[in-house]
């Protein structure tokens, strides 16, 4: 199975409150971004890593050289304004026209496994479709103004994280649909299930945390900390 693997970064990340883009902060003495694209590089079934990039971005390029992310699979392209805009990019970058699998992978979620990352590919090249779930634990409810009016029954609801997975033409598919619709989706799946493709589901990570805050942050380096 020969895997791509897409990864958004062209945002600036403006819940972070800092001018850096989020995926270039600092985490255990490396960029975030750098842990990503450590855990991704290292799964030997990726044969392409396409990060879609501000063109403004003069950071990326100097931080792959000083970390020595050099591996030949590495590629950057221009991303949009919108994080769907960046993934339609990518898409069309060369080097993940021939594969099995496409994995969408948020840059600042660095502490997904390598195994994650296999679950979800096997998965999607089997039946089309797949992102990783964990479970709500907190209850929820539903608000409006300052008012409670009702509860929303959690049995069935999931937190999905990424990397996403689909076999290239279920996500050409649905971002060619997306675009001929002026459809602007939360996620890769949601495109997809828009598309009347069904997504499946893994098990996802508790520690695979989505880093897009500074708490978010604290967290992230303590769960790091506790692992080494």
């Amino acid at each position: 199975m020969r895997i791509g693997v897409i990864i958004p970064a062209a945002g600036f990340g403006q819940r972070f409150g800092h001018e850096l883009p989020k995926q270039y902060h600092l985490l255990d003495q490396a960029p975030i971004i750098v842990h990503t694209l450590r855990t991704v590089l290292g799964i030997d079934s990726v044969v392409s890593v396409v990060v879609a990039i501000s063109p403004s971005d003069t950071m990326f390029a100097e931080i792959c050289s000083t970390h020595h992310i050099t591996d030949p699979r590495l590629h950057a392209t221009v991303g949009g304004s919108e994080r769907q805009h960046s993934i339609m990019n990518a898409l069309n970058h060369p080097s993940i026209a021939d594969v099995d699998v496409i994995l969408v992978h948020d840059a600042v979620r660095p502490l997904a496994s390598d195994g994650l990352f296999t679950r979800v590919a096997l998965t999607a090249f089997e039946k089309g479709a797949c992102v990783p779930v964990i479970s709500v634990d907190d209850t929820i409810k539903r608000v409006e103004g300052d008012q409670v009016v009702g509860t929303v029954p959690r049995a069935d609801l999931r937190r999905v994280q990424t990397p996403q997975g689909f076999t290239p033409e279920v996500l050409r598919t649905a971002y060619e649909q997306a675009v001929a619709n002026d459809v602007l989706g939360t996620d890769d799946a949601s495109l997809v299930e828009g598309s009347g493709v069904l997504v499946y589901t893994v098990d996802g990570e508790p520690w695979n945390t989505k880093i897009t805050t500074p708490f978010d942050l604290a967290v992230a380096s303590s769960m790091l900390s506790r692992n080494s």
